[in-house]
C-alpha cells in the first residue's frame, strides 16, 4: 500500500462497506471513481492501486484486473 495508515484503511473499507453492496452487474463506477467519493467525504487521499485493494479484500472482483479503472459488481445501497 502506499498513502493509508491502518486506520485509514479501516475507515476506507467501512465506508465501502456502508455505501455498496453486491450487484449481478457492474457498476458504471470505477475504482477511480469510487476513490474520489471517498476523498470527497472523508478528506482522506487515497491512490487508485488502494482503492483497488480495498475494493478486493471486500469481495468484490473487477470487470478485468488489467484495466487501470476497472469496474465491480457493486452497487450503491437504497437508504
Amino acid at each position: 500500500m502506499g498513502y493509508l495508515n491502518q486506520e485509514e484503511k479501516e475507515i476506507a473499507e467501512k465506508f465501502v462497506s456502508e455505501l455498496f453492496e453486491p450487484a449481478y452487474r457492474y457498476s458504471r463506477n470505477t475504482s477511480y471513481g469510487i476513490k474520489h467519493i471517498f476523498e470527497r467525504a472523508t478528506g482522506i487521499y487515497m491512490t487508485n492501486d488502494e482503492m483497488k485493494y480495498i475494493m478486493l479484500e471486500l469481495g468484490y472482483k473487477p470487470n478485468d484486473r488489467t484495466e487501470l479503472n476497472p469496474r465491480y459488481k457493486a452497487r450503491f445501497k437504497r437508504l
